[in-house]
């Protein structure tokens, strides 16, 4: 939420959020987004952009 309107990268993600061992092509970025968005509820705050990543927006 740091980042609340910006589009950050699976590949941001995936370096700020796991060693330098984790493997790019698993889905575990996609596997925690999911959980994400079934923790914070509707309406969606996470959201995907296609070929970019991801962006949150903060709720009002």
């Amino acid at each position: 939420m740091r980042h609340a309107g910006r589009v950050v990268s699976r590949t941001e993600l995936l370096e700020h959020c796991w060693d330098e061992f984790a493997d790019p092509s698993s889905n575990v970025i996609d596997v925690r987004i999911r959980l994400l968005r079934g923790k914070l509820g509707d309406p969606p705050v996470i959201h995907t952009v296609r070929g970019a990543g991801f962006v949150a927006e903060l709720r009002r």
